[in-house]
């Protein structure tokens, strides 16, 4: 996944290479003061032990879960609901 923007005059650019495939068209995103929420539909429901393919890159404090929107794996299937914005 690919994104850039602007914030106070100053460029920002991403490139986040998931662990597992993702379904594109079905994920989200929205713009906070502080940051950018990005909810990401796997394109399989199997279970991750991490969210990008380089786990290291999670340690930099740029990207982080959010507990309130995490679904289990085993109940996933049933329960899709994107985010509540």
């Amino acid at each position: 996944m690919h994104f850039s923007g602007m914030s106070e005059e100053k460029y920002f650019e991403a490139n986040l290479e998931f662990y597992k495939p993702i379904v594109a068209n079905r994920c989200q995103w929205k713009n906070h003061p502080l940051g950018v929420e990005i909810y990401v539909k796997k394109k399989d429901a199997e279970f991750w032990p991490h969210l990008l393919k380089d786990k290291s890159l999670e340690k930099l404090n740029t990207v982080t879960t959010d507990w309130n929107h995490y679904v289990d794996s085993e109940e996933e299937e049933e329960k899709e609901t994107g985010f509540d914005w």
